[in-house]
């Protein structure tokens, strides 16, 4: 049905041209989304654009149906005025038939559109009516529009023509592109002339997502993915935004959608910012050590983790420092089971597909070199996972993380569009990502990945003597240290032997550091010890070195030689006084170096010799521990004789290992039980179950009505099972009001209750005759006042001489006249000098003398294995 629109004048800009006779006009905005119409132009027919139906089928372009609609098309964007003459159609389908001028005002200036279209060819008059298009015949216009009709018959313009082939103006549409990828890459990101929605622009193709093109759009007013990201109307999707090619656009997008966020446009009208803000948004969490988003580190590296991380010393204060790879996940285990769970892996560096390669990557490009590094954001320390800082670490003007993934050596995280935690060169990663990708690089190849049959020897002295022959024939080799354990302790890997080994250095005794020992609790170290430590690693960790292998003691580590640089390590140890020269050294061929070093380091007082020789715990110190440190003392001898220190045994463990309390430390006892009655009872009162601690942790409990340091165990059903650090029991708590958080201030000091094994002694392998040893050590000196004298030390355990004080009994020697112990037949190296050799052969008189009457263990004979 048509209805007379007479004298109804459409004034809009026009939005887009369907055909050469059609197009959408739309009004102004007005409080809401502006109102379109629908047009056409009256008495005229333009040719048909060829279409794909929904059904599939596709039609072709009449000819000149294309150049028709582009005629009209210079419109879109300008404001026009429209002549309605007839509506067809109801609401919501109208159809508006009419006369189109160019524009508004100057009337004079306006262009009629019907008209012009026919002048030109691009429409022929429609002389009939229906459906609103044709006009009255014998009308003035329809005469008009006749005119122009002849005469561009008579010109041969536009369809008219007679010397343009028909075929030459009908387009050869490709609806479907069959490889759209061989598309993309053909034209090598070269910007295309395009038409969206009927507007020209230029097209940069990127990549392919499934059979979808993924490129920007750029037009005279800018990227329109730009544009978007700014109003709000769009996010930056993270997947796309690495294939982004245009120099600077990956940048202005971001900035665009930071923008956007802090006026909380549109889709981030409920943005909330985050802290720890990578892109400087959100508030900005400190590190531990005062690091925040936004601060600049230069300095050197001196450790790499595993594929994202390093150890950098930082050039200003001296302080270490661990940063992350801001946004980068190292490469994973293999994929995840039925149940989602991927396998676990006992070596991550040697297990994990390309961890090695990743690892290596980093430590041949960043050990020893001077980096800068910008914090991009601190993750705060939870219950689940310690602190962590992200940053972008560059070498010269090479971003680390950016090549590392590259080479396909990791991952590039993914976030939540809402989250600004993030590397500031998060869109160039994730450039590098797709890259790797495209080449199947590393993480992302679908062969199979390099494996590293690496042969672990360590704690397996079977299969480190079966090594031993091999080492020591290939003389000083090429090695690389894994590990630091002390100054004089290492793990490191020979490529040649393709084994990983625990290398203790001979000839040289260093300071100990801080450790934790078997029952749980921590030792301090000696003085110089870190110092020690640190000046080994900043020289040889994660560095190429020689090794020289000699010897393997009993618990399957290697004893030799380490150069760095040429230089033995061990001189340079005790050139610099963070060592002292073990009597093992006089036969070695290094040992008028290590004399002449230690001398010169004695004569300037450097170090270890600028102190006594005891340590800020004096006696009590020294009874309970050795002066060396991580290094066995059967690679470094027994040390110095402190003399017996009166103590009491506070438990006799299965193992035959007990713990005592010095006398010397009741002092301290007192001091210490006396402030965590003040700070638990009268200061600050726990809340009970307020405090959860969890395996390892350092807690206070109650036990006997009083406050006691302890460090947990194991928490299971039962309770928590701890090791009371200053009085040497453990026990089972399992009232959480007897569990509290134990005050900073009450931590730093050293437990007051100490380890011990005896002597030259191994305990007996049948049950019942290890009750038999328990109880009559429990019977001589449980409780009761004895002294100990440390003999030597090994695996952090002191080994002592126990004696009980009323008597004169010595525990060891009891224990062997009664059949209850056997005698260790391979003695550390070195323990049986001065006193030592002394009371071991009156340990092995004893034995005899049980072994001849076949008293308890001996009852059968000897039935030791050659290697016990």
């Amino acid at each position: 049905m048509a209805v007379s629109g007479q004298n109804q004048l459409l004034r809009g800009t026009v939005k887009l041209i369907l055909s050469g006779d059609s197009l959408i006009i739309r009004d102004r905005p007005r409080g809401g989304p502006p109102q379109e119409w629908n047009c056409g132009l009256t008495s005229i027919q333009a040719p048909r654009l060829g279409r794909r139906l929904a059904s599939g089928e596709v039609t072709k372009d009449e000819p000149w149906a294309y150049e028709s609609r582009e005629y009209l098309r210079r419109l879109v964007g300008k404001e026009v005025l429209f002549a309605c003459e007839t509506i067809v159609g109801g609401t919501g389908n109208k159809k508006y038939y009419g006369v189109l001028y160019d524009r508004v005002e100057p009337e004079s200036e306006r262009v009629n559109m019907n008209e012009a279209l026919v002048r030109e060819g691009l429409a022929e008059v429609r002389r009939t009516g229906g459906g609103g298009g044709g006009g009255p015949s014998g009308s003035d216009q329809m005469n008009q529009l006749g005119a122009l009709e002849d005469q561009a018959k008579a010109d041969g313009k536009g369809k008219w023509s007679q010397t343009e082939p028909a075929a030459n103006h009908v387009r050869n549409v490709v609806w479907k592109v069959d490889n759209p990828r061989l598309f993309v890459d053909s034209h090598k990101q070269r910007p295309l002339n395009a038409i969206i929605e009927h507007r020209n622009v230029r097209l940069v193709l990127e990549t392919v997502s499934g059979q979808s093109v993924v490129g920007s759009v750029l037009h005279t007013n800018g990227n329109i993915a730009e544009i978007l990201v700014q109003e709000g109307l769009a996010r930056c999707v993270d997947w796309s935004m690495g294939v982004v090619s245009q120099p600077g656009a990956a940048v202005k997008l971001r900035q665009a959608e930071r923008d956007a966020k802090k006026a909380r446009r549109r889709l981030w009208k409920d943005y909330v910012e985050t802290a720890g803000s990578g892109g400087g948004i959100g508030h900005s969490n400190k590190s531990e050590k005062g690091l925040k988003s936004g601060d600049n580190i230069e300095g050197r590296v001196v450790e790499v983790g595993n594929g994202d991380s390093l150890v950098v010393k930082r050039q200003d204060t001296g302080d270490y420092v661990k940063l992350f790879l801001a946004s980068i996940r190292p490469p994973r285990a293999n994929a995840p089971d039925a149940d989602g769970q991927r396998p676990k892996v006992s070596r991550p560096l040697y297990d994990i597909p390309y961890m090695f390669e990743a690892r290596e990557f980093l430590r041949k490009r960043l050990i020893g070199k001077r980096i800068t590094a910008r914090v991009d954001y601190v993750q705060p320390k939870s219950p689940e996972f310690p602190e962590k800082v992200g940053a972008t670490v560059l070498v010269g003007e090479v971003n680390v993380a950016e090549a590392l993934v590259q080479k396909g050596l990791g991952y590039v995280i993914r976030y939540r569009a809402d989250d600004d935690n993030r590397s500031s060169a998060y869109d160039a990663l994730l450039a590098a990502e797709a890259v790797a990708q495209k080449k199947a690089a590393g993480v992302h190849s679908k062969k199979e990945p390099p494996a590293h049959k690496i042969s672990d020897l360590a704690g397996d002295p079977k299969r480190a003597k079966q090594f031993l022959p091999s080492l020591q024939r290939s003389g000083r080799q090429e090695a690389l240290v894994e590990f630091v354990a002390s100054a004089n302790r290492f793990r490191v890997y020979v490529p040649r032997s393709t084994c990983l080994v625990t290398l203790l250095l001979t000839g040289v005794e260093c300071p100990r550091t801080p450790r934790r020992l078997p029952n749980g609790s921590e030792e301090p170290g000696e003085p110089f010890g870190e110092e020690a430590s640190r000046f080994v690693k900043e020289l040889c960790l994660q560095r190429e070195v020689e090794v020289l292998v000699e010897a393997c003691d009993r618990g399957g580590n290697f004893i030799g030689h380490l150069f760095v640089d040429g230089e033995n390590l061990a001189v340079s140890l005790v050139e610099k006084g963070y060592g002292k020269v073990h009597f093992t050294a006089e036969k070695s061929d290094y040992y008028p170096a290590l004399s002449k070093a230690e001398e010169k380091a004695k004569a300037d007082k450097l170090n270890v010799w600028s102190v006594a020789s005891t340590t800020d715990n004096g006696r009590a110190e020294s009874a309970a521990s050795g002066p060396a440190s991580g290094q066995r003392k059967d690679a470094a001898g027994g040390g110095e004789d402190s003399g017996p220190l009166e103590c009491t045994v506070t438990e006799i463990r299965p193992d035959l290992s007990f713990c005592v309390q010095l006398a010397d430390d009741a002092e301290r006892r007192t001091r210490l039980a006396a402030a965590l009655r003040e700070e638990l009872e009268e200061r600050r009162p726990p809340v009970p179950g307020a405090y959860a601690p969890r395996k390892g942790d350092l807690c206070a409990v109650r036990f006997n009505s009083a406050w006691q340091r302890a460090r947990v165990l194991k928490s299971d059903s039962t309770g928590k099972t701890v090791s009371l650090i200053d009085l040497g029991l453990e026990k089972i708590i399992n009232n959480v009001a007897d569990i509290a958080q134990l005050p900073d201030s009450l931590r730093a000091q050293a437990p007051l209750a100490r380890v011990c094994r005896l002597a030259f002694s191994q305990p007996p392998p049948d049950e019942e005759d290890i009750q038999l040893s328990v109880e009559l050590m429990l019977d001589t000196v449980a409780n009761k006042p004895a002294t100990v004298r440390r003999v030597y030390e090994s695996d952090g355990v002191a080994y002592v001489q126990l004696v009980e004080k009323a008597s004169g009994v010595d525990v060891a020697e009891l224990l062997l006249e009664k059949g209850l112990l056997f005698i260790d037949r391979r003695p550390p190296m070195g323990s049986k000098s001065g006193k030592g050799g002394e009371l071991y052969s009156k340990y092995a008189a004893k034995q005899a003398v049980a072994f001849k009457a076949r008293l308890n263990i001996w009852r059968y004979g000897d039935f030791r294995d050659d290697d016990d």
